[in-house]
């Protein structure tokens, strides 16, 4: 199987999630109505698999704000499996000058976007063959740990 381009998967994503918030069938079967009935199950959910990766974007022109200028943008995506087979996905776009100018003014262009990605896969990792009942829970069981980490590699204490 082929595997498709970066700009056909995010336009199949988009056509998938935009069918899903209008009630039609998304890929599991489910409707945005049954999905909100799925989420407020009582049910544990296990992370058993986790990936993430990303593409440098370079802009057409720097891009500035805050006082600081962009040259690209990290998009960047996350995968997640259940021990009950589901998979998510979630797609970003990295931009640490947007998220944290003190970090953006201290490290190059590049350190920045790639600290803020380890940040992203250490909470990743941190959630592998963890088991919770709602995002939130699962938020709140890594976000001291994944907080101290940021402070470390970022070397700011905010």
């Amino acid at each position: 199987m082929k595997k498709p381009s970066r700009r056909q998967f995010i336009k199949q994503a988009g056509l998938a999630i935009g069918a899903t918030a209008v009630g039609m069938p998304n890929l599991t079967g489910h409707t945005a109505k049954t999905n909100r009935k799925l989420n407020h199950t009582s049910k544990m959910i296990e992370i058993i698999k986790v990936d993430s990766n990303f593409e440098r974007e370079p802009l057409i022109r720097p891009f500035g704000f805050k006082g600081g200028y962009l040259t690209e943008i990290w998009q960047s995506v996350a995968w997640m499996q259940s021990a009950g087979g589901h998979e998510a996905l979630g797609l970003c776009t990295h931009n640490v000058l947007w998220s944290d100018a003190a970090v953006f003014v201290s490290n190059s262009k590049s350190a920045g976007d790639a600290q803020m990605f380890a940040i992203s896969d250490r909470a990743l990792q941190m959630i592998k063959g963890q088991s919770f009942k709602s995002p939130i829970d699962l938020q709140e069981s890594i976000l001291d740990e994944l907080y101290a980490y940021a402070q470390k590699i970022t070397t700011k204490k905010d």
